[in-house]
């Protein structure tokens, strides 16, 4: 079957808005106002092609959608429509199978006729020119001879056309049959070359479409975390804002009810974006619905506030309580330093004593010098009393921090030792990574030799850069073998398409 017709061309035909007609590249349909009208079989540069009875299907299916389209909104309510979640395609996908179609039926193709071939017309219509004038040149050097008709005649004849046969047969055929099978080894790898570049762009659509969606993931993951709602996908919003499109587009030409129809809708969609559900639906897929972690977040908020609340009721009640005790203290403290004042007094007046002076006869500056004397010496005698507070407080502290030396002089091998252990294997040329065991060994002998290690330390070393090494290997071993894989895939795909049978 012959898909010829372009698909264009048919719809302008049948009285299809041009500026309505579009291609949408991710599902490989023709659209007509936005909406999927059908799915050609071929795109060639962008044009697209069917045959007719591919489109007069498509064009009866849609005449008959249209009309229970507008049967339902005369009787019933329409709702904001619900844009869907639309599965992805890659976009080569259609193409690949194009050629690979091709590729079979070029391999499946019967041997090369020659003889049925244009060039082989056009050499044996020159070849049965070139008899005729080497005929006619014949008769004509016989005739200048005084020989007519003759046996002779009829002879040269016959071999001039034996010849000019037996040169095509046997020279002309064989170079065309080689030309037409290198035509066809061409188209063939032409073919070939097509198929790769879309088998690659395949590859490359199929990635980046992974990539965005692990990103539109992580967004959705952060949006979600970030709000306690569940937020749309990318491909949500994306058919959100083509179905606006497609409704502003349709606004102009419609009629005022379907106009006022038309901008309600998009009210609707709009508002949706933002987590708000004005259809009165419930749609779980799309409206705002609140997660596991958002319910989490306010439960959590309220036990936040009832603990709160709690709180400030008892720090209150705390400061209420500690407001009286600070005017305690302070009047105890008051209390407490009018009693020093005077046991002061009482040690100065007994310091003047022993000296032989009496403190009430001594003018004030005497006095002063006094008491100074008398402040001094208590100082001295509390500095060297054991039992003071501070000398007891002085002496636990060294004695703690001794016992704590004292622990800490063999503390082994520790996760400094471990990272620096990894800086000497580096500068010694030891690639963990790629190490066995016997010269990880060698090399944890030399550094125990080195450091005076204990047995016990340096299995502790050794367990540790086996580990890494072991780690490393397995890590190199998984992508040597995703590696294989793909090669192999890679010769089996070359295979198939180099196991074409063309001969002559």
């Amino acid at each position: 079957m012959a898909y010829d017709q372009s698909v264009r061309t048919l719809m302008n035909n049948n009285k299809y808005d041009n500026d309505k007609i579009g291609y949408n590249a991710d599902s490989g349909y023709v659209t007509y106002g936005g909406q999927n009208f059908m799915k050609p079989q071929l795109n060639v540069n962008g044009t697209t092609y069917t045959d007719q009875a591919t489109f007069d299907q498509a064009h009866n299916q849609y005449k008959q959608n249209s009309a229970n389209a507008a049967a339902a909104y005369n009787t019933t309510p329409q709702p904001a429509a619900q844009p869907a979640n639309q599965g992805y395609t890659n976009p080569y996908t259609q193409q690949i199978t194009d050629i690979l179609a091709h590729l079979n039926a070029a391999t499946q193709a019967p041997p090369v006729d020659v003889y049925s071939s244009p060039q082989y017309a056009a050499a044996q219509a020159q070849a049965q020119r070139g008899v005729a004038e080497g005929q006619r040149q014949s008769r004509e050097n016989l005739n200048r001879r005084g020989i007519l008709d003759s046996s002779l005649t009829s002879s040269q004849a016959n071999q001039i056309a034996a010849n000019s046969n037996e040169y095509l047969t046997t020279q002309l055929v064989p170079q065309i049959q080689a030309q037409l099978q290198a035509q066809r080894q061409q188209e063939l790898q032409a073919q070939q070359n097509m198929f790769q570049n879309y088998f690659n762009l395949s590859n490359q659509a199929d990635s980046q479409h992974n990539a965005d969606r692990n990103f539109d993931a992580g967004r959705q993951d952060a949006a979600t975390a970030a709000t306690g709602y569940w937020a749309p996908d990318a491909n949500t919003l994306s058919s959100v804002r083509k179905q606006m499109e497609a409704n502003s587009a349709a606004y102009a030409s419609a009629s005022p009810d379907r106009q006022k129809q038309l901008h309600e809708d998009n009210l609707r969609l709009a508002t949706s974006i933002g987590g708000s559900d004005t259809t009165g639906n419930g749609d779980y897929a799309f409206g705002p619905m609140r997660t596991v972690q958002g319910q989490q977040l306010d439960t959590s908020k309220e036990q936040f506030d009832k603990q709160f609340n709690a709180q400030e009721a008892q720090r209150q009640w705390d400061n209420t309580f500690k407001q009286g005790q600070f005017d305690y203290q302070k009047a105890s403290d008051l209390w407490e330093q009018n009693f020093k004042d005077k046991s002061f007094d009482q040690s100065v007046k007994q310091f003047a004593q022993n000296l032989g002076a009496d403190y009430a006869k001594l003018n004030q500056s005497q006095q002063q010098f006094v008491a100074e004397m008398a402040y001094k010496n208590k100082a001295l005698e509390m500095q060297n009393d054991p039992n003071n507070l501070d000398n007891q407080y002085k002496k636990a502290q060294i004695e703690s921090l001794t016992n704590k030396n004292d622990k800490s002089a063999d503390h082994g091998i520790d996760e400094y030792d471990l990272a620096m252990i990894d800086s000497l294997a580096s500068q010694k040329g030891l690639d963990v990574g790629k190490a066995d065991a016997s010269a990880i060994k060698q090399f944890v002998a030399g550094l125990k030799a080195q450091n005076a290690w204990s047995t016990d330390e340096a299995k502790q070393v050794e367990s540790y850069l086996g580990q890494k090494a072991a780690a490393a290997q397995a890590a190199n071993k998984t992508a040597n073998d995703q590696r294989a894989e793909r090669v192999k895939k890679a010769d089996d795909i070359a295979k198939r398409l180099g196991s074409g049978r063309i001969g002559g």
